[in-house]
């Protein structure tokens, strides 16, 4: 397997806050962005932005334009030259609006960490025929992509495909549910950097175990983002008047000092939430 090289540079910090520990980590970027990256120009030579605007050379967007006559050009040593995605498709030996299955592979690929996701999420089901009003059930494709699902539950696996759309190659993940998560290629992927490793007792380990069981939830967890909202209420607030001072923010870059004697503290507390709860 083929990876980027290692980051050498943090790109994030916090503290883990867990019970009353506090345990500052900074987060390095494990993956690379590898795209073929094209301009978009009107045939006369003049810049469109990434909406269908002519772009200024101030950053400022212009008249409108229609995206027919849209091109997309790619920088070589000898200046500009169109490149459209069927030629990249061409070139890559990928053949547009078809998905190819590289292979099928155990979920302890998805579970170990051999593949990355991106981010990506697709629902996927069968395709109707026509389009439009005009489309129509397609009881054929059903059955077989219905067929395909139920195989790779049964084999426990997942389908690793990959696919081109718009100039860009996708590799991704068709599990048994219909759901594509898409992946990172190999070569996307950093190297890990070296985890410091050092000694830690028995004891500390069985005290750590007890903290994580008191805390462990056997239901999942429901995780909503609601950054929106939360905003959205403060802003209101504060445009109605009623709030002067942004809210405190609590300071949990701490480290603890004496480790032992903070899990202990941190099980009792946990284990009395619990009972409470």
């Amino acid at each position: 397997m083929q990876n980027a090289p290692a980051p050498s540079r943090a790109s994030l910090s916090f503290s883990l806050s867990l019970g009353l520990l506090n345990i500052p980590v900074a987060g390095y970027t494990a993956t690379e962005d590898i795209k073929i990256k094209r301009e978009q120009y009107l045939a006369d030579g003049t810049k469109v932005g990434s909406a269908p605007c002519v772009k200024n050379a101030d950053g400022t967007y212009g008249d409108k334009v229609e995206r027919d006559d849209i091109v997309k050009r790619f920088q070589t040593e000898s200046g500009l030259v169109e490149l459209t995605d069927d030629e990249i498709d061409s070139v890559i030996n990928a053949v547009g609006g078809v998905a190819e299955i590289l292979a099928v592979l155990d979920y302890a690929f998805l579970d170990n960490g051999d593949y990355v996701p991106n981010g990506k999420v697709w629902q996927i089901r069968a395709a109707k025929l026509g389009s439009g009003r005009q489309a129509k059930p397609n009881p054929g494709g059903e059955r077989a992509f219905a067929l395909l699902l139920a195989a790779l539950e049964a084999e426990e696996s997942f389908a690793l495909i990959r696919f081109s759309r718009s100039g860009t190659v996708y590799l991704g993940a068709l599990l048994p549910t219909g759901r594509l998560v898409g992946l990172y290629h190999d070569d996307e992927v950093r190297e890990e950097r070296a985890l410091p490793r050092p000694e830690v007792s028995e004891d500390e380990v069985a005290l750590a175990r007890t903290l994580l069981q008191a805390v462990k939830q056997a239901d999942r967890y429901d995780v909503v983002n609601d950054s929106v909202a939360k905003v959205t209420a403060y802003a209101e607030a504060k445009a109605a008047g009623t709030v002067t001072e942004a809210p405190v923010q609590v300071d949990n870059t701490a480290a603890a000092v004496d480790l032992f004697a903070t899990l202990k503290a941190s099980v009792e507390a946990a284990q009395a939430a619990k009972v409470s709860a």
